[in-house]
């Protein structure tokens, strides 16, 4: 074998080691310490049943925060969950939850249960009343200026890793591929935990 071989292979093995290093990176979500810090936590109405962030172990969830009298945004939003719920698999699905919380305060649970299910039989309708709800509002936003509930249609998208702690905050126009993908790699990570 000449030098000249040699010397090939060795950068193809570096190569090589140096692609597997870049996917990985590109697979698992390194997780911000900020998001680390702050466990989700929550005690809301589903269907006029108590529903706690107990209800999400050992599961990926991905919450909106919206109105359910809000007339654009949040419908639009609502599809679009519907739409992601859709194109995951049974096992996905298995490991996932959808919630949508109403922050509107008034006690409508059968209401927001009934509106979410229009959307999609998997997505869960969540209300409560106004401290529960800015309980949860500002466990999910601990570093933005969700201090209140009286805000014109607000609507917020977040993903809870797995271990019950915030993953990641979405951009509300965050499109379909880009929900279904940030999904599936908090899965992913889920496993390598």
């Amino acid at each position: 074998m000449s030098i000249r071989n040699i010397i090939l292979a060795i950068s193809n093995i570096i190569l090589a080691i140096l692609l597997f290093v870049w996917w990985s990176s590109m697979q698992m979500p390194a997780v911000d310490s900020t998001f680390s810090q702050h466990p989700v936590q929550f005690d809301l109405q589903h269907d006029r049943k108590p529903f706690s962030e107990k209800e999400l172990q050992d599961q990926v969830a991905l919450i909106l925060l919206g109105d359910m009298y809000c007339p654009d945004a949040c419908p639009e939003l609502l599809m679009r969950l519907g739409t992601v719920l859709g194109l995951l698999d049974d096992e996905e699905r298995a490991k996932v939850k959808v919630l949508f919380i109403n922050l509107d305060p008034s006690d409508r649970s059968s209401e927001v249960e009934k509106l979410a299910r229009f959307f999609h039989p998997h997505l869960i309708g969540l209300s409560g009343q106004k401290e529960e709800l800015q309980t949860v509002a500002s466990t999910l936003f601990f570093d933005e200026t969700v201090n209140t509930l009286e805000t014109t249609h607000p609507h917020h998208l977040v993903i809870v890793r797995p271990d019950g702690y915030v993953a990641k905050h979405l951009a509300s126009n965050a499109t379909v591929d880009t929900i279904l993908a940030d999904i599936r790699i908090w899965m992913t990570w889920a496993k390598s935990e």
